[in-house]
Parts: structure tokens; sequence; C-alpha cells
């Protein structure tokens, strides 16, 4: 009984190593993004934060002002400035010509403080990440928000793959989209189909890396669309892991000699 019972145990892995298939897949990380031009805005001086006057999701116009900020050098400046006036206008048989300069350089303090008292986006779009906080400084030529110009397609997966995996992507490659789905307790497996890649490794682009995306220093970006729209709660910036089966296996192969294989 015990060797007939071994006997078809034996003869089922042999069937499975025969006719069955075991998978080749990779996994790496990936974000969901909606498709679109990314434009960082840049603090043009240094200053305090004083009002933060957007929130990640507002949408803004070109030119808008998205923060105010202290900047203590100009300000410094105009108040000195206005104490001359005030001076010159106090005091009697002064020069004409000398307060006239008094007062033209202020306006031209006040109209310098005026252009760099408010950070503004350089485009119209929707805010998607902002790293100013209030009380904090910021430096000049510093990123200090990202504005998103959207299309009008829906999510995407972005990946930044190392050139092994990358080898294995072709336009029009099918892959499997993975997103941690109700609070983590299960995942949700979306088939996507891959839209676009570079043809050469470069740089993470700096939006990419903000998001929490373990990137390699150099890759290859590769885009996916989805078959069917993601669910409405899903959003800009949510991660998720891309699985690409890049071929299969008979199991006896593994036991064959290598140069059998």
């Amino acid at each position: 009984m015990i060797l007939a019972g071994l006997g078809f145990a034996l003869a089922c892995v042999l069937a499975w190593s025969l006719l069955g298939s075991v998978e080749r897949s990779f996994t790496a990380g990936c974000v969901l993004a909606q498709p679109g031009e990314r434009h960082a805005i840049i603090a043009e001086t240094s200053g305090n934060v004083v009002e933060v006057l957007v929130d990640v999701g507002d949408e803004v116009e070109v030119g808008q002002s998205i923060a105010r900020i202290h900047v203590p050098e100009l300000n410094q400046r105009a108040n000195l400035a206005r104490a001359r006036v005030a001076a010159l206008e106090s005091t009697s048989g002064i020069a004409a010509d000398d307060l006239a300069l008094a007062q033209a350089e202020l306006k031209e303090i006040e109209t310098l403080l005026a252009s760099n008292e408010f950070i503004n986006s350089p485009v119209a779009g929707e805010i998607a990440a902002n790293r100013l906080t209030l009380g904090e400084s910021v430096a000049p030529g510093s990123s200090v928000a990202m504005v998103l110009a959207k299309s009008d397609t829906g999510l995407e997966a972005v990946s930044l793959l190392t050139p092994t995996q990358a080898e294995h992507l072709d336009l029009g490659a099918d892959a499997q989209v993975l997103i941690a789905d109700d609070g983590g307790n299960r995942t949700q497996a979306m088939e996507a189909e891959v839209t676009a890649t570079t043809d050469r490794a470069i740089a993470p682009p700096d939006w990419l890396a903000e998001y929490g995306l373990p990137v390699p220093s150099r890759g290859y970006l590769v885009q996916l669309a989805f078959d069917e729209p993601p669910g409405e709660h899903l959003t800009d910036g949510d991660p998720c892991n891309l699985r690409v089966v890049v071929g299969e296996h008979r199991p006896l192969a593994f036991l064959a000699p290598r140069g059998l294989r």
C-alpha cells in the first residue's frame, strides 16, 4: 500500500516535470502618475515662509502666487529708504533733487520687494508636490513645489528599471501592476501594457524620487497604460509594484545537466 502511494506520487511529480511549467519573472517598484509635464517652482531669493497659499491638488494659473515670504535684506533696505525719505521731508530747506532721488530709490526697492515677496507658479496646472512649510526658510534657486500640467488621460504606472530588467520589455509588452488596496490588507493585480520607454539609461527624474520610489542611480524609464481604468480612490503618487513574466521553463529543465538545457 505504501509502495503504491509512493509510486503514484512519483508519477505525479514526473508528469508535472514533463508537462508543467514554471514562470520566470521579476518585480520592480513603480508609482501611479497622472500623465503630463511636471514643472518645478523655484524660489528666486532667500527668505522665510510667512504664508502658504496652496495645497497639493489645488489648480493654479500662470503667475499665481503659491506662497509669501519675508525677505529680511530687502525689508531692511526698504525701512532705511523710508526713514531717509521721512527725514528729508521733515527737513526744511532740503534740495528738491535730493528728496526726489531718495523717493525714487525707495520706489525701486519697494518694487523689488514686491516682486520677491511672493513665489509664483510659472505654468498653469495642479500642485502635485508642496515642500513649503510655514516659518521655514527657502534658499534662492531651490525647488519648493511642483506643478503638473495634466493631460486628459487617466493614471499610468511609471517605473525605473535596471538594464537587465529593461531588456525584457518592449513597447506593447504585457505586465501586471500590483497595487495595495483596502488599507494594505490585499493586493489588486491590474493588467497593463508598456506604452513608452527610454532608449538608454537616464538619471531618475526629481519628481519620481520625491514620490518615495526607491530608484537606481540610472535606469530605463518605463510608462505603462492600464487595460482597465484604476479605481477612483487611487491617485497621483500612490505606490505600486510592477511584475513582468520573462519566460517559462519545464521543471525538468532545472534537473537536467546545464549543457542539455
